[in-house]
């Protein structure tokens, strides 16, 4: 599992990268915060599936297709809980929101990293020779 979070947070951090790199060039050109996170997120996703399929989990399900419907339903999930968080800290704490989204990205990582492990990239369990 180590090398799996390693290889993950590698990925992570170029795809928050990718996703920062969005969020930052939209709002300064005066997209709506919570738009931009979301144009942001959404592209990180796109080359974190590939990059996650192939050098972080070992693909269990052999439908594809439903490996990358589960794969898009962890991240939408994670999207809602990364636009949750950024609303709060802006709103409600005050929070700039170039500040605010850094660490609602945080949350979606880790949200993101569970999600995979448990519902789409699980490992297949080894039935006991009897």
């Amino acid at each position: 599992m180590y090398n799996q979070a390693r290889s993950f947070v590698i990925i992570g951090i170029v795809t928050t990268l990718v996703n920062y790199f969005f969020f930052f060039l939209l709002l300064h050109v005066g997209v709506e915060y919570l738009f931009s996170s979301a144009v942001g997120f959404v592209a990180g996703t796109v080359g974190s599936y590939f990059l996650n399929r192939t050098f972080t989990f070992v693909p269990v399900i052999e439908n594809r297709k439903k490996e990358f419907a589960l794969y898009l339903f962890v991240y939408l999930v994670s999207l809602c809980l990364n636009l949750l968080v950024l609303h709060f800290l802006v709103s409600n704490l005050s929070f700039n929101p170039l500040i605010g989204n850094i660490f609602a990205i945080g949350v979606a990582m880790v949200s993101n990293f569970t999600g995979l492990k448990l519902f789409v990239f699980r490992e297949k369990k080894l039935e006991a020779d009897n």
